[in-house]
């Protein structure tokens, strides 16, 4: 260890709490008499034994002080439990008695968890809080993928009590809130794609989109209109068939049924709704073709990725995108094309809840891509 090393070493254990001071020594401690030794006798590993329990006994009762404190964390009750039970001393008769190594490590274990919980900053419970409100408040939005690095970042706190994070992680899981997918890696639940699909098809075909009797898009154009898997869409028609909302046949492209099981609007006017859509502009768009460029792959970047961006950011990339669709509208063709075009960019600006909000606007951008390619518009 260089001198530099050390003395910031020296300048930690300085500032941090007795309790955690005594902490690490018996840790330290631990792990130079539980350490895999090759020529160990047997009276020496009962002696080594004793010397484990004897350094860590003492701390049992805070540990199961803080499973006390756990009642409302079922993840953080768990890891205290056992923690708690890998280093008791057997009480049964024929309990075997616990291999040195074993039982090193779970002291080894037992005393980490309870450094880390002396560490100062908010509990299991608070981070849970936390994360279900960025959720239910659509701050965190459906597909987000959660690393313990932005919920700690946002906490402000450090990353040696990133198991913090993890245990709330691992309650909301239980709730159905997040989803696990790897090591490290969380997302916040997408409940059932091909439903969420079938619902934004059915207020395209509610809004006279797609009016009766029409045909929608095949099924790959259609799955790229919506950013999504074409198994997901095929799913979501699927539903609206046995609905009775649309007609599909072997080869033959998916047709509004003429008489859909719920109420149907006229097309709108096309001047009516770029007057609705000049109400959520922003003023301060790129409308350069570069500019629209670069907003719709942003808009599809974060869905894709599935991160999401501050909420303020999001709605003005989604005004952008709305005054990038005016702008283009009023430059290009007015015929039946735009006009499909333009209906479904206002229902996708005007309709929807907070919970498909970035995946709405990822479908904004694609409407917008389209209308700018067939305006001639530049790269």
């Amino acid at each position: 260890m260089t001198t530099a090393t050390t003395a910031l070493a020296a300048e930690d254990d300085s500032l941090a709490p007795p309790t955690i001071l005594r902490l690490r020594s018996a840790l330290l401690r631990v792990r130079h008499v539980a350490k895999d030794l090759p020529y160990r006798s047997t009276s020496q590993i009962e002696q080594d034994r004793e010397k484990v329990w004897a350094l860590v006994e003492p701390w049992v009762p805070l540990a199961e002080t803080r499973l006390q404190q756990a009642a409302d964390s079922p993840s953080d009750r768990t890891r205290w439990q056992e923690c708690i039970a890998g280093v008791q001393r057997p009480g049964a008769e024929g309990v075997p008695v616990p291999r040195l190594v074993n039982l090193g490590n779970a002291a080894i274990c037992l005393l980490h968890a309870l450094i880390e919980a002396e560490a100062a900053g908010p509990g299991v419970k608070v981070i849970t809080d936390y994360v279900r409100t960025a959720i239910t408040t659509g701050r965190y939005l459906p597909g987000t993928r959660l690393g313990p690095g932005r919920v700690a970042d946002e906490l402000a706190l450090g990353r040696s009590s990133l198991i913090r994070v993890e245990l709330a992680f691992q309650d909301l899981c239980g709730e159905g809130l997040v989803t696990f997918s790897s090591p490290g890696k969380w997302w916040v639940t997408v409940h059932d794609r091909p439903v969420q699909i079938a619902a934004l098809l059915r207020t395209l075909i509610r809004a006279g989109v797609y009016p009766p009797e029409t045909h929608l898009p095949s099924l790959v154009p259609l799955a790229r209109a919506l950013v999504s898997s074409a198994p997901d869409v095929s799913a979501a028609l699927r539903t609206l068939q046995e609905e009775g909302a649309v007609i599909r046949g072997s080869w033959v492209r998916p047709t509004v049924h003429p008489a859909p099981p719920f109420r149907v609007q006229p097309p709108c006017d096309p001047d009516v709704l770029v007057d609705r859509l000049r109400d959520v502009v922003a003023p301060d768009a790129d409308l350069s073709p570069f500019g629209i460029r670069m907003a719709c792959k942003q808009a599809q970047g974060w869905w894709r990725a599935r991160i999401s961006p501050e909420p303020t950011v999001l709605e003005h990339t989604r005004r952008c995108l709305t005054a990038a669709t005016v702008h283009l509208i009023e430059q290009g063709p007015d015929d039946r094309e735009a006009h499909t075009r333009l209906r479904r960019a206002a229902t996708l600006v005007l309709a929807g809840t907070s919970s498909d909000y970035l995946w709405r606007t990822a479908c904004l951008a694609v409407v917008v891509l389209e209308i700018l390619d067939s305006t001639g518009g530049g790269a």
